[in-house]
């Protein structure tokens, strides 16, 4: 076997090792199966930092308001903060409300049934509300094309049990 092969494997299974441990390894952090990455870059890190806050508020919002969905900007958030903030991508990973969602996601397990449905439904209903209130056609089509849209993705993400 050729030394760079052996070091590849050596490479893989202390990599694979690491996971499982959720060890924290110069500015990468390994938590529960996802490899986090904080960025080096001072002006990038803080726009990453910035942009999980805004999609963090939308979030919010969106637990607050039908129209606006929660899960898809905290996944994002979750995301902007894997590169920016180690201590806010724990925070939204062990939140107890929408956590398991969200790290479930990230890990490639996906969304609940019962989430799924919710979603959908609360989506066509808020759609279907904001027709009395909305004469302008085209933004109407572009309503339902985006709701169709989010439907279709939202159901074809794998069923998380």
């Amino acid at each position: 076997m050729r030394n760079d092969e052996f070091c590849k494997k050596i490479s893989l299974k202390v990599t694979y090792f690491l996971v499982l441990l959720s060890v924290r390894i110069g500015n990468t952090v390994i938590i529960k199966g996802m490899k986090i990455k904080i960025v080096k870059n001072e002006l990038l890190r803080v726009l990453l930092l910035c942009s999980g806050f805004l999609c963090v508020l939308l979030g919010i919002i969106g637990a607050i308001l039908p129209i606006v969905p929660t899960t898809p900007f905290l996944i994002l958030a979750t995301v902007c903060f894997s590169y920016s903030s180690e201590s806010f991508y724990r925070k939204i990973i062990s939140n107890k409300y929408f956590g398991k969602n969200v790290q479930d996601y990230l890990e490639g397990r996906g969304i609940p049934f019962k989430a799924k449905i919710s979603a959908v439904g609360i989506m066509w209903l808020s759609i279907g509300v904001s027709f009395f209130w909305m004469d302008i056609f085209w933004l109407q089509v572009v309503m339902i094309l985006f709701t169709v849209f989010v439907t279709w993705f939202i159901l074809k993400q794998p069923t998380a049990s």
